[in-house]
């Protein structure tokens, strides 16, 4: 049992969903958290070896793997079924942002909202105006649930980028 299940156990957080970002996420830690009954939600690095050819080729060039053009809001969920535990799911997600978003999760997925903030140009020449204004994009669930529970640590992070601390 790795320290990362173990922590998890530990708490008794069984029942729970462990949101984490992609230097924890695997296949392996997933499957081992899902059956000691722990959901997990996490971003995935497309170069780990367990990770499937389909998702790693996926959203290259911002083409599908047909070869057709993606917009903001399209993705792909690759489902397949936890070794061990037939009757559970784990889903690979990929979202097309305004870059590639690859997920891993356990927990079931429907289709979701995020409101994003784009430019929008109107009029010609000197009369050209830009505005700001949010829209909403389609994702799946996964990701809502994702940004809610990671937005304070990935601030703390990019915090700590800019000010580095120095232990003694």
């Amino acid at each position: 049992m790795d320290t990362n299940t173990h922590r998890c156990v530990a708490f008794k957080i069984v029942g729970h969903v462990v949101v984490y970002d992609n230097y924890y996420t695997s296949p392996a830690l997933a499957a081992e958290l899902l059956a000691k009954g722990i959901h997990t939600i996490g971003t995935l690095r497309s170069n780990r070896q367990s990770v499937c050819s389909e998702i790693k080729t996926w959203g290259k060039k911002n083409c599908d793997n047909a070869g057709v053009k993606l917009s903001r809001g399209d993705y792909v969920v690759y489902e397949s079924a936890v070794p061990g535990l037939p009757s559970q799911k784990m889903y690979l997600v990929s979202w097309f942002d305004n870059k590639i978003v690859r997920m891993l999760c356990t927990t079931p997925l429907k289709e979701g909202c995020v409101r994003r903030r784009i430019l929008t140009e109107t009029g010609r020449g000197a009369a050209k105006v830009a505005a700001w204004s949010r829209v909403p994009v389609t994702c799946p669930t996964s990701v809502t649930v994702y940004n809610s529970k990671m937005g304070g640590v990935d601030a703390h992070d990019q915090a700590l980028s800019y000010f580095p601390l120095k232990l003694q």
